[in-house]
């Protein structure tokens, strides 16, 4: 019997949310908002250990969405999951690899200083995309796809 309880709470998905609690959803895909400043890699090795990637920008609709969201929340700077680390001077998603079709960056970014090779995202006066050190400290937002969330998942991995 415990097996069988066991089985069915890996393959049940949630009937009461797309999203894990304290998660915010758009367009099936849910975002959680990190306030606690680390570095671009922590933060990436962070949201995959949630099942998640750190954040990743394909439309001016999302961005736009993200970007009020991170201004309710009082976020002025913000780690996302482009970066040019591994392959320079070419910017990727990393979990994606997918290379940027959409792009916001600020005028005069990237601005090719070697040292910066992680995306910020600002929400401050500059508004938009800038390149910034991946050993700075930042907040940072996860993604992951809405679908399939597990019960499992969501008794263990709120945030």
């Amino acid at each position: 019997m415990m097996r069988f309880v066991l089985l069915l709470a890996m393959t049940v998905t949630c009937a009461f949310g797309d999203c894990l609690e304290g998660w915010r959803e758009l367009n099936e895909h849910c975002y959680s908002f990190h306030k606690e400043a680390v570095t671009w890699i922590v933060a990436f090795s962070y949201c995959e250990s949630i099942r998640a990637r750190l954040v990743e920008i394909h439309s001016e609709e999302v961005e736009k969405w993200l970007v009020t969201q991170l201004d309710e929340l009082g976020f002025e700077k913000t780690f996302a999951g482009m970066s040019r680390r591994i392959h320079a001077p070419n910017w990727l998603w990393e979990t994606s690899g997918i290379c940027p079709t959409y792009t916001n960056w600020i005028d005069g970014e990237p601005n090719g200083d070697a040292s910066e090779e992680c995306l910020e995202i600002n929400v401050d006066a500059s508004k938009g995309w800038n390149d910034v050190s991946c050993v700075e400290n930042k907040p940072f937002i996860c993604e992951k796809s809405a679908k399939g969330i597990n019960l499992l998942e969501y008794l263990n991995l709120r945030p």
